[in-house]
């Protein structure tokens, strides 16, 4: 345990110092823009954020003051699971469990919260020790004997950047995952939802972490099914656009089962499928060509999820205002 201990204090203190960054996007735009490229380093924007101004709540900078739950700091001679989540970016993230508890900050309050049992959250900064100038900022985020479910990981994007999101898992026994999301580009007031799946292991099976977009599709197929295509730019299959939106970049994300030779995709009847690089347990963003009204966009692939075959559809509507 002892060593456990010593593992999980190196990995925080010293993985300061190792900046990546992810993401998976989405946005609207009247401008021209780039064909799209393939990549696996992406961002994504939530169509639905709320409009901040400079006077909303949460757009100053938050203090770095530490949050800690009622119960005290995680003791590893008694806590059987740990997850540890660090967002290497200046904006803050909130955590949410299956219960509906909360860990972190929520900009668009202006809200802190450690309801999470077991659960910390806080700022780490890294300044040059010559100049004394701010460096990169991560953001912490760890909490002990997590529960099955969904947990919803949310970034409200108040200083654009480009950010990472890591995630590692440790019991008594060590390591059980480890996740990461890469260079993700964030713009002002757009929000950045992941969806964390945490399963209890037994005697045989350690514990296990699945992590996916925000979004996991319409839900006329069995929940597995879902999982294989996941997106974090939508938080519904219902898309609404600003008037005189021509552009929309598509964050998707495809599940480690996936079978990339299954994968196709429609907009408006055109088969716009070479848009796509679909490849297991990976993200990519789209720029996809809008007609002025409704644009309907429909993805269908294969995969395996549990050793089951399962197909995976999902269908937007993509209305631009008039």
């Amino acid at each position: 345990m002892k060593n456990l201990y010593s593992r999980f204090s190196l990995y925080r203190y010293l993985t300061a110092f190792i900046l990546a960054t992810i993401t998976v996007g989405c946005q609207g735009s009247s401008e021209e823009q780039p064909s799209a490229e393939h990549t696996v380093q992406t961002s994504i924007i939530d169509t639905k954020t709320v409009a901040l101004d400079s006077n909303a709540p949460g757009m100053q900078q938050s203090e770095s003051k530490p949050l800690y739950s009622d119960d005290g700091p995680i003791d590893f001679s008694i806590n059987r699971s740990v997850i540890n989540l660090r967002l290497h970016s200046s904006n803050d993230m909130l955590l949410t469990d299956p219960e509906g508890r909360r860990t972190g900050i929520d900009p668009l309050s202006g809200s802190s919260f450690a309801e999470i049992p077991y659960s910390s959250y806080e700022a780490i900064g890294l300044a040059d020790l010559v100049t004394g100038d701010p460096g990169p900022t991560t953001q912490e985020l760890a909490f002990s004997e997590p529960i099955n479910g969904d947990f919803s990981i949310r970034i409200v994007c108040t200083y654009e950047d480009i950010y990472s999101i890591e995630i590692r898992g440790y019991d008594k026994a060590g390591d059980f995952g480890h996740l990461i999301v890469r260079d993700v580009r964030i713009k002002l007031y757009s929000i950045h939802t992941f969806s964390l799946r945490y399963k209890k292991g037994n005697e045989k099976d350690l514990d296990s972490m699945t992590l996916r977009g925000g979004y996991d599709g319409t839900d006329d197929e069995e929940e597995d099914a879902n999982l294989l295509l996941s997106y974090f730019t939508c938080s519904s299959s219902e898309i609404e656009l600003p008037p005189g939106t021509k552009k929309l970049s598509f964050g998707i994300y495809y599940y480690i089962g996936v079978n990339a030779e299954t994968f196709s995709a429609t907009l408006n009847g055109d088969n716009i499928s070479s848009l796509f690089h679909p490849e297991a347990n990976s993200n990519e963003i789209v720029t996809l060509d809008l007609s002025q009204g409704s644009n309907s966009l429909v993805l269908t692939i294969e995969g395996e999820v549990q050793s089951q075959k399962q197909i995976d559809t999902d269908a937007f509507e993509i209305i631009i205002l008039p």
